[in-house]
Formats: structure tokens, C-alpha cells, sequence
């Protein structure tokens, strides 16, 4: 089974989030 991608200094094709997991909350 394929585990959580592992955070990174960049973001990931897949989320696109900048290595951060749960993603950051949105501004305003």
C-alpha cells in the first residue's frame, strides 16, 4: 500500500502543496 507523500522543500505534483501536510489554511 502506497503511504502519504513525504513533505518536501518543494511542492509535490500531486498536491502542489509547498511540503507541507495537512496543506496550509487559506488566507483570509
Amino acid at each position: 500500500p502506497r503511504r502519504w507523500p513525504r513533505p518536501s522543500a518543494t511542492p509535490t505534483p500531486s498536491t502542489g502543496w509547498p511540503g507541507s501536510w495537512p496543506p496550509p489554511p487559506a488566507p483570509g
